[in-house]
């Protein structure tokens, strides 16, 4: 008994231990592998694209507007309806263009017996009424000469005391910079001269029992003048004085500039003497168009009289065969008035509103009837950065919100040249044309488009997961045959949502790896599929998965 319980402890503590032992194992944590999904460098096809929403605008819309006010009469068309060139929309009042007709054709009446009175010759009447034409001309005429020599001598004088003033502003003497004393000549009198420039004014001892003296240069070349102290003297011959204060250095010099430009007065004085100026030129040009207007209605009424006493020529028929022909004119012009109370179609469109009814007054500056074309655009707004890749014929599809089982093709046929800032940021309008026009696409409508900016055939491509940066450099992590990973400095193409284009760094077959699942363990996983996710842009696109865990 005591050998089979002492076996039996040992057993039952073997047991224990392996229990104890499973339990640990069981109890220890599994680790997982890292593991890379990968896909292939593929070549083939890929399409680099700008997408925009914006809203269906017909090709051509216009705001046709009468060419003159009136009552509308008419309104021969409703909105919706399509029309042809020329057909009537719009008709208005027509009595006053009607009524300009008639009278337009009375002065053509007129003209016209005028031409046949010129060819049958003047009475003695007709003579002496115009010959009292000529003479009330010419009076005129001799009347507007004297006036303009009124006006040349009032403006004249008028110029010359402003530019007197301009010459006199606050005449002073300022000192040369290596003057020793502190005090400057007095400065009076009016200057008379018409001259600007300067005087120069220097102080000589004379170094003797003389008295001191000084001489002037400049405007005037005086030398030797006497200097009297404290006594206004006159200098030069322009009428100014000059008074020296006691005490005064004989080696010092002054500047007198005329007109003396910081002066306090000096802008007053230079603007009075410019607008001098303007008004003597105004004047002068205000009668001398008097001369030319009275000079024309002498020139008129002495060939309305050399028309009367000479018997017609052809120039004088010629001439007034002009003044028939003038006023057919203006029966032309009547017409046409007469023509602008109806508002027509200028081309073949439908009607898209019609904002008059008959009895409403309407004018040139409101719009009667708005006409769209059958051909519609898309708009729609770019930002900066996707604005520059698009151009003038670049292909593009469209799809709409309101009809999601169509798509159509288009063409890219404006783009703004100018953007638009809004809030700081950029934007360019771009109008797709639509390739073809189905009468279910109606302008308003919300329209998805995808603009072709780039098409690259046989080239290679990776997904856009697989391209990573560093700083301004672009690599790709490449899985080996070993399990290992290398990266691999790539430069890239064109791209789009999906693919990126490779133009150098990796082969076509290589693997990438398009993400990392981090695991706990040293060993690594791989995931690869060369045969799933097939992306529409750019040829296969896939992967699988390798790898396992580890404990």
């Amino acid at each position: 008994m005591k050998k089979y319980s002492k076996k039996h402890k040992i057993l039952i503590g073997v047991v224990g231990v392996a229990v104890i032992g499973l339990g640990i194992y069981a109890l220890k944590p599994s680790t997982q592998a890292t593991q890379y999904v990968t896909a292939p460098v593929e070549k083939g096809t890929i399409t680099s694209y700008v997408t925009g929403t914006g809203q269906v605008s017909p090709s051509n819309q216009l705001d046709l507007k009468s060419q003159t006010s009136g009552t509308v009469v008419a309104v021969d068309v409703k909105a919706g309806q399509y029309v042809k060139d020329g057909q009537t929309l719009v008709v208005l009042d027509q009595k006053s263009a009607l009524a300009s007709i008639a009278q337009a054709k009375a002065g053509l009446e007129s003209a016209q017996a005028s031409y046949q009175k010129l060819a049958a010759g003047a009475t003695n009447a007709d003579v002496a009424v115009s010959q009292s034409s000529v003479d009330a001309a010419q009076l005129a005429l001799n009347n507007a000469k004297q006036n303009l020599d009124n006006v040349k001598n009032q403006q004249q004088i008028a110029v010359n005391n402003a530019y007197r003033n301009y010459l006199n502003s606050d005449i002073s003497a300022a000192p040369d910079i290596n003057n020793i004393s502190s005090s400057s000549p007095t400065i009076t009198g009016t200057y008379s001269g018409q001259q600007e420039g300067q005087y120069v004014i220097t102080l000589h001892s004379s170094f003797s029992t003389k008295p001191d003296y000084y001489s002037i240069s400049g405007l005037e070349n005086i030398g030797g003048n006497q200097i009297n102290y404290g006594i206004p003297t006159p200098f030069g011959t322009k009428g100014l004085y000059i008074q020296f204060p006691s005490g005064i250095n004989v080696n010092d010099s002054w500047t007198i500039t005329l007109p003396n430009k910081a002066a306090s007065n000096y802008l007053t004085n230079y603007n009075a003497y410019q607008t001098a100026l303007q008004s003597q030129t105004q004047a002068i040009e205000s009668a001398q168009q008097q001369i030319d207007s009275a000079q024309i209605s002498l020139n008129q009424a002495q060939a309305n009289y050399n028309l009367k006493v000479q018997p017609a020529t052809s120039e004088d028929l010629a001439a007034a065969q002009a003044q028939v022909d003038s006023a057919n004119a203006q029966v032309q012009v009547a017409e046409n008035s007469l023509s602008n109370t109806v508002i027509t179609a200028p081309f073949d469109g439908q009607v898209a509103q019609v904002n008059l009814i008959p009895g409403q007054q309407t004018d040139s500056s409101s719009a009667a009837v708005t006409l769209i074309t059958k051909q519609k655009i898309a708009e729609i707004s770019l930002n900066e950065v996707d604005a520059a890749n698009v151009k003038l014929g670049q292909k593009a599809t469209l799809s709409f919100d309101a009809l999601p089982n169509l798509t159509l093709a288009g063409t890219v046929d404006q783009i703004d040249v100018v953007g638009t800032v809004s809030q700081g940021v950029t934007t360019y309008n771009v109008q797709i044309g639509f390739n073809t026009d189905l009468n279910s696409v109606k302008p308003g409508m919300t329209v998805n488009t995808s603009i072709i900016t780039d098409i690259k055939q046989d080239t290679l491509y990776v997904l856009n997961s697989a391209i990573k940066t560093q700083g301004n450099s672009s690599y790709v992590q490449v899985l080996n045959k070993d399990g290992s990973v290398s990266q691999m400095p790539v430069q890239t193409g064109i791209q789009n949502d999906t693919n990126t284009e490779i133009l150098s760094g990796v082969n076509e077959g290589d693997n990438v790896v398009t993400r990392i699942i981090a695991g706990s363990a040293a060993t690594n996983a791989t995931t690869n599929n060369a045969s799933a996710n097939k992306s529409p842009a750019a040829g296969g696109r896939g992967f699988r998965m390798l790898g396992g865990f580890g404990g």
